[in-house]
């Protein structure tokens, strides 16, 4: 029988409750992490036109481009998966390095 993935806490990153899931098929040592916006509902949804020739977009005429603030285009983690039963002290300070460095990166800080 398949075992299912399980949720075994939480840890805090800057004003985030990011999610930590164990994986009995996760490589040990190893995590995983998702991120997204911090908004996506501020994204535009609907068609746009690639010029491929000039490198530039363009939409449909009447389309309302939403406004979006530089938080809302923020990436941020949102869940974890490990490869461990428990979560360690170590294994949180590993983690909460991790997400630093990688937020900094993705979002060019």
């Amino acid at each position: 029988m398949r075992e299912e993935i399980k949720r075994i806490g939480f840890v805090t990153f800057h004003d985030v409750s990011v999610d930590v899931y164990y994986d009995t098929y996760h490589e040990n040592k190893k995590s995983t992490a998702i991120w997204r916006m911090r908004n996506p509902d501020s994204c535009y949804k609907g068609a746009m036109f690639m010029n491929n020739d000039i490198g530039k977009m363009s939409y449909p005429p009447d389309t309302i481009i939403p406004i979006q603030t530089a938080q809302d285009r923020e990436q941020i983690p949102i869940s974890i998966i490990i490869g461990e039963k428990e979560l360690t002290p170590k294994l949180i300070e590993q983690m909460s390095t991790y997400m630093k460095l990688e937020h900094k990166r993705r979002n060019k800080l």
